[in-house]
């Protein structure tokens, strides 16, 4: 069985829940001998494949900084990927993100497309572009993969795709430390918060609503890995809650996501809505307790691991957030519950849910 995935998510990130999805399974369809799996990237800034060698691609400016550079690379890749797309030597394509840039190139090939969210149909209404792509690619699609039964009921509503044509398909993670990770912590207990902090993520609000908990606890911080460093308007609003001396930035490599995530008093995961929610899975990994908002996919994927707030609500979040740093004992049932429930999800089971939808279309 030939797979060929195309260049998109590759192309659009250097980092990234899509383009680490698709490394992760031509990892685990690279050990299956039955398996043949083709990508037609020429040129690609990603890190997971930088480091692994497993998709060959070749680095483009990557030190430098220009203009459109992004936008030049994908040109230059979606030339290559058209060419091989009208070689036709493959049985199933599986793009990679929703550009339908081979929707006019004639293939009997069946199509299959992955849906991760709506969150550019909720939160992104003017980028016109991707919403008619988006669903330009569902259309034609032969097979959709969802990533939970919640971002399935979403599509379905959305979009009036027949939920026979939609999969199931649980996402996992690459972060997967189930024991306790030793690194340079500082003698200080912290919430953690991971990601993007954008719009629907409600960091905003998150942190008003801990604030007073982290103005009660002398020893008390907040910690945020990845999504960048906090802009000018977050620093005013924490010196307006008097929690700029509270509150830091780390960068979010793996290791130091698995040190934050083992060494913290327990992870925040207050998005009003998500697709899948991958960090939640991390944080199991790590041994670390999760409050979470109750919303979209996020109790499908935490289960009993989490004690879940409203996002919308700021009594609620500050009801979890002193509970999950005043009882010992329920953090340490979390943290059980945490391990148990990782092991229902893993990428090979991700891959081999995936193959079997391949199959069926061949």
């Amino acid at each position: 069985m030939k797979i060929l995935f195309d260049h998109q998510a590759f192309t659009i990130q250097e980092y990234g829940g899509i383009s680490r999805y698709f490394y992760e399974l031509t990892t685990q369809f690279q050990k299956v001998p039955e398996m043949a799996v083709y990508n037609s990237l020429l040129f690609s800034n990603n890190e997971y494949i930088r480091e692994s060698k497993i998709i060959k691609s070749t680095p483009f400016f990557k030190i430098i900084k220009l203009q459109r550079k992004i936008e030049t690379m994908n040109l230059l890749n979606e030339v290559r990927s058209k060419t091989i797309y009208r070689q036709d030597n493959f049985d199933v394509f599986h793009p990679t993100y929703y550009d339908p840039y081979y929707l006019n190139i004639k293939s009997k090939k069946p199509i299959v497309i992955t849906f991760h969210d709506i969150i550019h149909e909720k939160y992104k209404t003017d980028d016109r572009r991707t919403l008619t792509h988006k669903r330009q690619t569902l259309n034609r699609a032969d097979s959709i993969i969802a990533v939970s039964s919640s971002s399935k009921n979403d599509l379905v509503e959305y979009y009036g795709i027949p939920p026979e044509k939609v999969s199931v398909i649980h996402l996992a993670s690459s972060i997967t430390s189930s024991s306790k990770v030793i690194g340079e912590m500082k003698d200080e207990d912290y919430l953690l918060f991971v990601g993007g902090r954008n719009d629907y993520k409600n960091f905003i609000y998150f942190v008003t609503s801990v604030a007073p908990l982290l103005l009660k606890k002398s020893n008390l911080y907040l910690y945020c890995v990845g999504g960048g460093k906090f802009t000018r308007e977050e620093h005013s609003l924490f010196k307006e809650l008097k929690i700029q001396n509270r509150i830091k930035y780390f960068g979010g490599t793996d290791d130091n996501l698995r040190k934050y995530y083992s060494n913290a008093l327990a992870f925040f995961f207050p998005s009003v809505y998500e697709g899948f929610g991958i960090p939640l899975l991390e944080a199991m990994n790590c041994g670390c307790p999760i409050g979470a908002s109750e919303t979209s996919s996020l109790p499908e994927v935490a289960g009993n691991a989490a004690l879940y707030f409203n996002p919308t609500n700021k009594d609620s979040i500050l009801s979890v957030a002193e509970t999950l740093v005043s009882q010992q004992p329920i953090r340490t049932n979390l943290i059980q519950n945490g391990f148990d429930r990782a092991k229902e999800f893993s990428w090979q089971q991700t891959a081999r849910l995936t193959q079997d939808v391949y199959t069926k279309l061949m």
